[in-house]
């Protein structure tokens, strides 16, 4: 496991979060946060060790699949959702709000789809991702967060270009029924939503404000005030930084953003290159790892 470049990565991150803790502004909250980094990593670890061969790798994919169709059956047919409040049980209790859950299952759309369209995929759980996919994308409509849907047309618009054969040219179809679908689920109350992402004042976030209070808060101390620190008292404006870029730079310097974030594109490579050398041009269907 810590073979793995993102891994040692991750590792660093996680310790510079304890290193930062002893100077930090606020030094219960730093701790609390950097024992949660310590619990993240060590699900990291478990998730690598335990879903390291083809029995068991689709199963955490899988849960988080029938979870995510699950809270979309709730929004759309149980009356979960007022507006943008989305009232969810315990399933979802590890996503906190709407801007939390509607990411999820935008990451989560495409690979739901893509099981829809996998031959080697049982009947039942075709059928299932066949059906849960615009239940999920319901979940966004009602959730309306901004990031999410930014998040939901870069996946949109990068798919055809990660895909290859036969596989891309379903997986456009899948985008171009998607997106005729996303007409009338998005209602007339996500478009206003939406239009305010450029906008600032009262119908606008305001949040380009607490990004420059941010960034002014890391020239003044580059390798971080620990956790929670910008919205536990160093703030100078109301917002919090909506930004994991800048959540961190403030948090655990600009050294927690090189390990974070090189974690990140680390596996994302990762990802690429074993995309590539999984890539069989002349099967159909490609595996399932692919």
């Amino acid at each position: 496991i810590f073979k793995q470049p993102g891994t040692i990565l991750l590792f660093l991150f996680t310790v510079n979060a304890f290193l930062v803790s002893t100077w930090a502004f606020d030094a219960e909250a730093s701790w609390d946060e950097a024992f949660d980094n310590l619990k993240w990593l060590l699900v990291f670890v478990c998730i690598v060790k335990t879903h390291s061969n083809r029995r068991w790798l689709p199963v955490i994919l899988l849960i988080y699949i029938l979870s995510c169709i699950d809270i979309g059956w709730d929004v759309t047919f149980a009356g979960k959702a007022i507006g943008r409040r989305l009232r969810t049980g315990s399933a979802t209790s590890v996503f906190g709000d709407e801007n939390f859950l509607a990411p999820h299952m935008v990451a989560l759309i495409p690979l739901t789809v893509f099981y829809a369209l996998s031959s080697e995929t049982k009947r039942w759980l075709r059928l299932t991702c066949a059906v849960g996919a615009p239940l999920m994308l319901n979940v966004v409509a009602h959730a309306s967060s901004r990031g999410a849907f930014i998040a939901l047309l870069a996946a949109g618009v990068s798919i055809p270009f990660l895909t290859r054969g036969r596989l891309r040219s379903l997986a456009v179809v899948s985008i171009l029924i998607g997106s005729l679908l996303s007409v009338r689920l998005f209602h007339d109350q996500f478009w206003e939503r939406m239009t305010t992402i450029t906008e600032e004042g009262q119908t606008g976030s305001g949040r380009t404000a607490a990004w420059a209070d941010a960034w002014r808060l890391s020239l003044v101390q580059p390798y971080g005030f620990g956790g929670e620190a910008f919205d536990r008292g160093l703030r100078s404006q109301p917002k919090s930084t909506h930004n994991m870029f800048f959540e961190i730079l403030v948090a655990w310097g600009w050294q927690g953003v090189i390990f974070f974030f090189g974690f990140i594109f680390t596996i994302m490579w990762d990802c690429y290159r074993l995309s590539k050398k999984l890539w069989q041009p002349d099967r159909w269907p490609q595996s399932r790892e692919y």
